[in-house]
């Protein structure tokens, strides 16, 4: 029952959220926006998106959500942590 409307879900959102592919052109805008990370932060941000595109392509394995969930939630605590660690630097 779950994997059914996991499938439908999915199915839904391929078809009505749109795709979006950017370029940018490192030498204007990319250098400029382009953020500075620590290696660990670097890390949790690359498994997270292999994460993202293992559960893409098996949409109705939860296993695979759940680590996704997992790194997101990791990935998110690190991020929060590096910015009061640079708020209490600049103090």
């Amino acid at each position: 029952m779950w994997t059914a409307f996991l499938s439908v879900l999915w199915d839904i959102i391929d078809e009505f959220v749109p795709h979006r592919n950017t370029r940018i052109d490192t030498r204007t805008q990319g250098a400029a926006r382009h953020k500075q990370y620590p290696q660990h932060i670097h890390k949790l941000m690359v498994k997270r998106r292999h994460l993202w595109k293992e559960l893409h392509n098996g949409k109705d394995d939860l296993n695979r959500r759940l680590k996704y969930r997992d790194c997101t939630n990791e990935l998110r605590q690190e991020m929060r942590l590096l910015v009061i660690q640079r708020e209490t630097n600049i103090i």
